[in-house]
C-alpha cells in the first residue's frame, strides 16, 4: 500500500503531537511555559530563528544548522484551514555539502533543547538544506 508523503507527514505530526500533550499538561501544571519539543508552532519556533541547531544521524554523526527561514504555508497557498497551522522550517548547514537523507532525526537546540522532526534535504545535492513541513490541527 503506498502512503503519499503529505500523508505520512500529516499522520506522523499528529502521532508527535499526541506524545507531547502530556508533557504540556504536566509543565503547565508546573508553571513552566513549554518548550519547542512539545509544541509545534510557529510562535515556539519564531524567538529561534537564525539560532544554531545540530541534526543528529546516529550517535557520533551531526551536523551544525542553523534555522534560516519559517514559512507560513497557509498564508502562502491561500487555504481555508480554520484551527490549524502549516508551516515550513528551513535549516541550513553551516559547513555545506547535504549528508543527511530525508528521515525523522533528532534535532537539538544549541542550548540543549532536544525534539525529532521529518527532515528532507533540498535544493542542489550539495546545497546543504533541509526542510521541515508541520501541519497541526
Amino acid at each position: 500500500m503506498a502512503t503519499s508523503r503529505r500523508n505520512f507527514l500529516r499522520v506522523s505530526t499528529m502521532c508527535a503531537l499526541g506524545a507531547g500533550v502530556p508533557a504540556v499538561v504536566a509543565s503547565a501544571a508546573k508553571g513552566k511555559s513549554p518548550g519547542l519539543h512539545e509544541i509545534y508552532s510557529i510562535q515556539a519556533f519564531l524567538p529561534y530563528l537564525n539560532s544554531t541547531f545540530f541534526i543528529h544521524g546516529g550517535p557520533l554523526d551531526r551536523v551544525e544548522v542553523v534555522l534560516e527561514k519559517i514559512t507560513d504555508l497557509k498564508a502562502t497557498k491561500g487555504r481555508k484551514m480554520a484551527g490549524r497551522e502549516s508551516f515550513s522550517l528551513l535549516f541550513k548547514e553551516r559547513n555545506q555539502g547535504a549528508r543527511f537523507g530525508q528521515n525523522t532525526y533528532v534535532i537539538e537546540h544549541s542550548k540543549g533543547e532536544q525534539f525529532t522532526l521529518f527532515i528532507v534535504p533540498v535544493g542542489k545535492h550539495d546545497a546543504g538544506l533541509y526542510e521541515a513541513i508541520i501541519t497541526t490541527r
